[in-house]
């Protein structure tokens, strides 16, 4: 039969919370840390660990906002492109919707005053036909 050693604090516990004092054990159990001499070892043994991983989630960050930041400026840069092509063509459209109603304008005076001279024409046919 062997002896085994009791398991430490810092093998028991998967996570400190440092504002509250909760230990979160392996099996999922949570204590409320007292002794302070061993929540003092946890958290220097979770502190160097956490500068460890904080360097390397940073870098990660950093490097994910930055190709975010250069996939966002290229997309807002087509967008750009894409809004000056855009009021290109409105401003394209409107030229030659003015153009189009001039042109209706011309026809509806043409178309009046075609009008007006079939008018002049029934008045006279009318009046020739009246004196007869």
């Amino acid at each position: 039969m062997s002896i085994r050693a009791p398991p430490t604090l810092e093998d028991r516990v998967v996570y400190l919370h440092p504002r509250s004092g909760w230990y979160l054990h392996r099996d999922g159990a949570r204590t409320l840390a007292r002794d302070g001499l061993q929540a003092e070892q946890l958290s220097r043994h979770r502190a160097s660990e956490s500068e460890e991983f904080g360097f390397e989630r940073l870098e990660r960050a950093v490097t994910f906002l930055m190709e975010e930041h250069e996939r966002l400026s290229s997309e807002k840069a087509e967008l750009l492109d894409e809004l000056v092509e855009r009021e290109t063509r409105i401003t394209s459209l409107e030229a030659k919707l003015e153009h189009e109603r001039s042109l209706r304008r011309t026809a509806v005076e043409g178309v009046d005053k075609i009008l007006s001279r079939l008018e002049q024409l029934q008045a006279s046919a009318t009046a020739a036909a009246g004196s007869e």
